[in-house]
């Protein structure tokens, strides 16, 4: 990461405070461990996570330290390089301590158990159930309704198919990623970001008039401040062309215009 400027500025949010010194930075690293915790078994109980965690790292440091430090040491290590700007604390890029977190809330766990048995037999499990229920309840919903995602690629496929030559491909600033083999190809621009400077947004599509047949891809939606970016650029784009066909795939959206100029009105 700290070879791409862009993916530098991309995560320089995510670099930790090595030696936080404000209350801000101190408030940084509570957050960031509240995200770790999270990663898991999901936000809504990571402070049943950080509990058995911390208890499994007390029953491990005392009976099975090596294992301990398995666990430990590449986090702390990723911490630093977090510090030191060469890797971001983000939750994508920490997913590789899953497991580990898991070994120290499951020691944590049995240890709860152990030690709560026999005064209050039922402790140990209410902690168990409200730790469990809501992953598996999730989980289970899911199995029944799957989560959506924005899936681009029957989109593209279908560009493939119906794109003609000459045909001029808008990719929305945050489909890119999704399709980056396309960005160098001719006539296939990339939207310009600007969430600071909606009008600057609105205005680029301008740069569209006079090119005959265009095909916008939007994924990956910016909705910040109540503002959905697909749909003003959707306005902007009717008021300049005419719309031709709209195809949804799983909520990433391509549309089809013709005659996005006033000047020659024979395109389509």
């Amino acid at each position: 990461m700290s070879q791409n400027p862009r993916l530098a500025e991309f995560w320089s949010e995510a670099a930790a405070p090595l030696f936080p010194r404000s209350f801000d930075a101190f408030m940084w690293w509570i957050k960031a461990l509240g995200r770790i915790a999270a990663l898991p078994l999901g936000r809504e109980v990571e402070e049943l996570v950080a509990l058995g965690a911390i208890l499994g790292g007390a029953v491990l440091f005392r009976g099975r330290i090596e294992w301990l430090l398995r666990i430990v040491i590449p986090g702390t290590l990723a911490l630093v390089a977090s510090g030191l700007h060469k890797y971001p604390l983000a939750d994508r890029l920490w997913l590789f301590m899953i497991p580990g977190l898991l070994i120290l809330v499951a020691a944590g766990s049995d240890a709860f158990w152990a030690r709560t048995g026999s005064a209050w037999p039922f402790l140990g499990m209410v902690f168990g159930l409200l730790l469990l229920g809501h992953p598996t309840l999730y989980a289970a919903y899911h199995l029944v309704r799957p989560q959506q995602v924005e899936e681009t690629r029957p989109l593209l496929q279908y560009l493939a198919q119906e794109r003609r030559a000459g045909d001029v491909l808008y990719l929305y600033y945050e489909s890119g990623p999704a399709a980056r083999y396309l960005i160098k190809r001719d006539r296939v621009v990339l939207g310009v970001f600007a969430r600071d400077d909606l009008g600057r947004y609105l205005r680029s599509f301008e740069t569209l008039r006079g090119t005959g047949r265009v095909w916008m891809l939007f994924s990956h939606v910016n909705v910040e401040r109540g503002l959905n970016e697909e749909e003003l650029g959707v306005l902007a784009l009717d008021a300049i062309g005419k719309r031709l066909l709209v195809r949804r795939a799983r909520r990433a959206l391509p549309l089809r215009y013709g005659q996005l100029t006033h000047a020659k009105a024979g395109h389509a």
